[in-house]
Formats: structure tokens, C-alpha cells, sequence
């Protein structure tokens, strides 16, 4: 690897981990497709559900061997707020922590 290579790297490295998985009693909730982290809302994964899912229920979200518990704080499908959402939906969600609102 050359210098610009050392110095840039891989680029995939350089952007931070999504989440591994969002499971809910050990079964997959969402195909997570993409990640975003938002000031002041926590995390955003979109993605088909597997599972339904609604605003406000705990789900387990692991990521480098770690777990916690985010809540799901809302849902959007196709650009509309929804209170739940049913397996085969691509998805929106954004989850947040339960103690401290966000992450």
C-alpha cells in the first residue's frame, strides 16, 4: 500500500459501523440497510421489517460484539409518520435510548 493509500485508507474503514443487528428476543426485527446518526434523534436504520414493529417498544441493537436497548421513538413509511408497520415494509426507524432520550 502506498502513502496515499496509508493515509487515506480504506474508505469503508473511515465511516463508522452501522448496527449489526436489531433483533427483538433474538430474532431479526430489520434488514438494516442503512445507518444514520442524527443530533438530538438518536440512531436511523432503514430497511425491510421482518418483523412488525411499533413506536415505542424496546429492541435490542447490536453492533461490535455489544448490546443495548433503544427504543423506537418513530417510524416512517414512505415519508409519513406511522405508529407501527408490518413485516415486507421498507422502513425508517429511529431509535434512541430509553434513559437519555438519544445516543
Amino acid at each position: 500500500m502506498g502513502f496515499l493509500g496509508r493515509l487515506f485508507g480504506n474508505k469503508a474503514s473511515a465511516q463508522p459501523a452501522g448496527p449489526a443487528g436489531v433483533t427483538r428476543a433474538g430474532a431479526e426485527v430489520i434488514r438494516v440497510e442503512d445507518t444514520h446518526v442524527i443530533s438530538g434523534v438518536g440512531v436511523t436504520v432503514t430497511g425491510p421489517l421482518t418483523l412488525p414493529v411499533h413506536v415505542g417498544e424496546n429492541l435490542d441493537v447490536s453492533q461490535d460484539g455489544k448490546q443495548r436497548s433503544l427504543r423506537v421513538t418513530g417510524i416512517l413509511v414512505d415519508q409519513q409518520q406511522v405508529d407501527s408497520a408490518v413485516p415486507g415494509t421498507k422502513v425508517a426507524m429511529m431509535l434512541s435510548s430509553p434513559q437519555l432520550g438519544t445516543i
